[in-house]
């Protein structure tokens, strides 16, 4: 593509172009590395964790209110806080069944439907059960979002590139620090 610059003159910014001149020159320009559908899929993955990994601590933070409101006591608090940890650990196994099933695309779109309504019903409760009835769902659909989400990887990713992305897929989770952050930043 030739385009004129501020001073008139015209400017190629073909990059093949401008490589085979420079080879030609002596000098090498290294091309800009693209990127490709497995780097957006990586991306959207490790925002996707960070996200569900907000989304299932923040009620850490509205705890207080949340007993007061509901009238619970300390133990009935952690018995809706443990709710979600049991369903986790088994759709962790049946989510990486479906996501080899369905595929990666239907499962995870299933998971985030689950998860958007579960959060929606946490806003919504009334008293103990909903709130453990909601932390239950909130488990059945995050649980199943990381297994599927390894399943996309492998599935969308070249196979030169796999180690790389489930490194920074399982140890990029800003969500931490982002949780972490904002528990410490609205705690009185």
């Amino acid at each position: 593509m030739i385009f004129e610059d501020g001073a008139g003159e015209a400017v190629d910014i073909n990059l093949e172009s401008t490589v085979a001149r420079e080879a030609a020159r002596g000098t090498r320009t290294k091309a800009m590395p693209r990127f490709g559908a497995s780097n957006r899929v990586l991306l959207l993955l490790c925002l996707m964790h960070m996200i569900l990994y907000i989304d299932r601590v923040n009620i850490s933070t509205a705890a207080p209110l949340i007993k007061a409101n509901l009238g619970l006591n300390n133990t009935q608090l952690g018995l809706a806080f443990s709710a979600f940890a049991y369903p986790y650990a088994l759709f962790q196994l049946i989510g990486g069944y479906f996501s080899d099933k369905l595929g990666p695309r239907l499962t995870l779109a299933i998971s985030g439907l689950i998860v958007c309504i579960s959060t929606a019903a946490t806003g919504l409760v009334g008293g103990l059960a909903s709130l453990v009835a909601a932390r239950l769902a909130l488990g059945i659909g995050e649980g199943s979002t990381f297994p599927t989400g390894t399943r996309a990887m492998s599935l969308w990713t070249p196979e030169r590139n796999l180690g790389i992305c489930a490194g920074d897929h399982s140890c990029f989770r800003p969500g931490r620090q982002c949780a972490h952050a904002t528990h410490h930043c609205t705690a009185d």
